[in-house]
């Protein structure tokens, strides 16, 4: 399995006529089965509109976004999407919301109720299965959202900042829980962060967005074995160059302003 972008650039078109926005300009990469890789750059660099891309849910004004050799048009089973935000549906239950997948395609048997109860198990929330989405809190809520995705057994999981509202301790669990989902080497991970040490830690390869318009900086090969140690030398260095590429940008941009100024 491998996912492709090649030559990809987005444009939206500006609020009152104004000249369209330039989101993403030029875009290459591939990514590979096994892969963990995370998007790492400001916000509006367009890290989101790729997620989106490649999840199905928009199309690129040039260039193509492929996967196993076919342009992406449309969402489809084949790959999940973990928003910033948890989408479950109101009137379902903490499990039915985990079974909607199977459930949709008329497969709801005592194997996946034992996954579903599984997956609930893996991210805390064992005697929840009753609960309506309305009685748990936000973080809470994107668990469900991140078991009903791993219930679906995609094979590329794209997820967006999904961490952002939860507590240090579970947001520490659910990585290990999402470094587990991609250690049978059978799926990849598209996984975007404002967190470079998150990055760090997940990562096989971190790429780097350059400010509106995004692009490519760099691409870091990781190369450390898991279970990783933050406090450890390589670790930190590896923070280190992570914000040594992230503060050249924010002095190319300041340097870029205030010839505009000028």
């Amino acid at each position: 399995m491998s996912v492709t972008f090649r030559n990809v650039s987005r444009r939206f078109a500006a609020r009152g006529g104004g000249a369209p926005v330039l989101a993403l300009d030029s875009i290459d990469l591939d990514i590979a089965t096994g892969e963990f890789v995370v998007l790492l750059g400001p916000s509006g660099c367009g890290k989101t509109t790729m997620l989106k891309m490649l999840g199905g849910f928009d199309v690129p004004s040039t260039g193509e976004v492929q996967l196993d050799g076919a342009a992406i048009r449309e969402p489809g089973p084949d790959r999940g999407t973990i928003f910033q935000a948890p989408t479950l549906f109101p009137w379902l239950c903490v499990l039915d919301n985990v079974l909607y997948g199977p459930r949709c395609r008329g497969k709801i048997g005592e194997p996946e109720r034992r996954r579903a109860a599984e997956l609930l198990r893996a991210v805390g929330l064992s005697g929840f299965e009753g609960f309506q989405p309305l009685q748990l809190s936000g973080g809470m809520q994107q668990r469900v959202a991140i078991a009903r995705v791993l219930m679906n057994d995609p094979r590329v999981i794209l997820a967006d900042e999904p961490f952002a509202a939860l507590d240090e301790y579970t947001r520490r669990a659910m990585q290990e829980l999402f470094v587990k989902a991609i250690s049978g080497g059978e799926r990849a991970m598209l996984f975007v962060t404002h967190s470079v040490e998150e990055a760090v830690y997940l990562a096989d390869r971190i790429v780097i967005m350059t400010p509106r318009p995004g692009r490519i900086r760099a691409i870091l090969e990781v190369g450390m074995p898991r279970p990783r140690d933050r406090a450890s030398r390589p670790f930190l260095d590896m923070m280190s160059q992570v914000f040594g590429l992230i503060r050249d940008d924010e002095i190319d941009e300041s340097e870029e302003a205030r010839k505009q100024v000028a």
